[in-house]
């Protein structure tokens, strides 16, 4: 017991600057990538195996290898159908390129380990009893596994709701430049130009791979699936159509944006008659009591003296 209270700070510190690194290593992975893509193009020199490797960060060569081990490692334990629908939510979120499945495997899998281990040896030195030690260590491991998807799915639920948000006023602009005398790739190069977002994101990377002359339709395709957006969907279906059948282009982006426009009005209005539900529990559970209290408090009061004294 002596020997675990010298050894648990240690073990703590080196926990907390292990995931400290980890998460600086996400944040700044690019930035480095690029500063030492630039240096190696500015001054080449030919080096040993040995010393590349130790010119290489901390990070690359210590954190990277561990990473890589334990995500194989639980890509062996996840099911296959489990691991595709992780490669699908990372790609909703919009990280796909940024954060690989590898990794983010092997940071839940580390993090499913370290956690319940220093809450073990914490419960230990502080003397827990058995049931309840075993109890915490079963829920931190629940929640170091849960926690990280849990977040991830609320970046895929942003990301879809930015884009359904945003697709009207896309359409208008189209609308707008069509009948200005713009040809359609020329309207939403402008569009893209003069909107932010992940929506103008996805049709900026449409124009970069119809550039490379691929053909709309497949691009326009490939956008729905990744971005998961029925709206999105519903207006590439059109488009595609449009262009198949000869169909003007600006009568369909007229169209589409008017039932974009009622299709957004009638969600808000759902939204809108759901806030009286959703504002019952607050009222119940914090408002009221409150003005119980307030209101009944003194005559309360009053009472008890009467019958008291």
């Amino acid at each position: 017991m002596t020997g675990l209270r010298f050894l648990y700070p240690a073990f703590v510190f080196v926990v907390v600057l292990f995931l400290a690194v980890l998460l600086l290593t996400f944040l700044t992975r690019s930035r480095w990538r690029i500063e030492r893509r630039l240096a190696s193009l500015q001054d080449i020199k030919y080096t040993s195996l040995r010393e590349r490797q130790l010119a290489l960060p901390f990070h690359q060569r210590t954190i990277f290898p561990v990473l890589s081990q334990v995500s194989r490692m639980m890509e062996m334990l996840t099911p296959r159908y489990a691991t595709r629908m992780l490669d699908r939510s990372i790609r909703d979120s919009g990280l796909e390129g940024k954060v690989p499945a590898g990794i983010l495997l092997g940071g839940i899998g580390l993090s499913a380990v370290l956690i319940p281990a220093s809450l073990f040896l914490l419960g230990t030195v502080a003397g827990l009893g058995g049931a309840l030690l075993i109890r915490v260590v079963l829920v931190s491991f629940a929640l170091a596994l849960l926690i990280p998807l849990l977040i991830l799915h609320t970046l895929v639920q942003k990301r879809k709701s930015e884009i359904t948000c945003a697709l009207p006023d896309l359409l208008d602009l189209l609308v707008v430049s069509v009948e200005a005398g713009y040809g359609f790739d020329a309207a939403l190069t402008y569009v893209v130009e003069n909107m932010k977002g992940p929506l103008a994101d996805e049709f900026n990377r449409a124009l970069q791979q119809m550039r490379m002359g691929q053909l709309r339709r497949v691009i326009f395709r490939d956008m729905a699936e990744r971005t998961n957006v029925s709206e999105l969907a519903m207006f590439v279906s059109s488009i595609s159509q449009a262009d198949q059948l000869g169909v003007s282009i600006g009568n369909v982006l007229r169209t589409q944006s008017e039932s974009m426009r009622v299709a957004r009005r009638q969600k808000a209005q759902y939204k809108a008659m759901q806030a009286p539900i959703k504002m019952v529990f607050p009222l119940v559970f914090c408002i009221f009591p409150a003005l119980f209290v307030v209101l009944l408090g003194p005559a309360i009061v009053n009472v008890l003296r009467s019958f008291l004294f």
